[in-house]
């Protein structure tokens, strides 16, 4: 049966170099039974910028006498590595998977709660995950925003209202995380805000060949323009 971690890290910050300090996470099954559960701070071996610890609270003091996330997995015997590959869930699942896919089997998928939001809630003001709660009306958590262990509580009751208002198991909620989502606006560049079937030709030309597009605005662009 397929291993199904939602899971949060708390960073040094958002670029590639950086660490974890806080991990948390809970691993259950298609029927959502809980498998495994682990939280913990954890030593970066870095400093920890003051912009970042005024998102989460954790300073370097805190970490100081904390496992690094090597001693952390090594402790618990890697709880993420599995005999096949699992799935991550998580809100912006790709920030997630930076840090934790190391440590999980390869072939292992992200299943992202926020684009996956975008899909079954069109329309919302904000998809982050503290304005979900108060869209969707999400049972409250302990805790405080921005650190693993509420923002995983909070995670699992989003994941199972998705599951109960679009009827689909996590498998299907995997599947439809996956689909492009059709983007009918720019919301950049010169024309920002205008329509993608108003956009000049031209335009389009000269983006899909620049470095990182963005894959569903593509995807939305090529619907319009098979011929790109």
């Amino acid at each position: 049966m397929r291993s199904y971690f939602v899971a949060d890290v708390e960073t040094t910050g958002v670029r590639h170099t950086d660490k974890i300090v806080e991990l948390c996470f809970i691993e259950i099954n298609d029927s959502f039974e809980l498998l495994s559960q682990g939280e913990s701070l954890i030593d970066p071996e870095i400093p920890i910028p003051s912009g970042a610890s005024a998102v989460h609270g954790i300073t370097n003091r805190r970490v100081e006498d904390e496992p690094t996330i090597e001693q952390y997995m090594s402790m618990k015997g890697n709880p993420m590595l599995k005999a096949h590959p699992s799935v991550l869930i998580a809100h912006n699942a790709s920030f997630d998977f930076r840090y934790l896919g190391p440590w999980m089997q390869d072939g292992s998928e992200t299943l992202c709660t926020m684009r996956l939001a975008k899909k079954l809630y069109p329309g919302l003001d904000s998809y982050k995950l503290q304005a979900l709660k108060y869209s969707l009306d999400l049972p409250d958590v302990e805790g405080d925003a921005h650190r693993a262990g509420a923002d995983v509580e909070m995670l699992l009751n989003l994941v199972s209202h998705m599951s109960i208002s679009s009827g689909l198991d996590l498998q299907g909620l995997l599947e439809l995380s996956k689909a492009p989502i059709t983007i009918e606006k720019l919301s950049f560049g010169k024309h920002k805000d205008k329509a993608l079937k108003d956009v000049p030709l031209d335009y389009f030309q000269w983006l899909l060949k620049q470095d990182n597009v963005d894959a569903d605005l593509a995807a939305s662009i090529r619907k319009i323009h098979p011929q790109l």
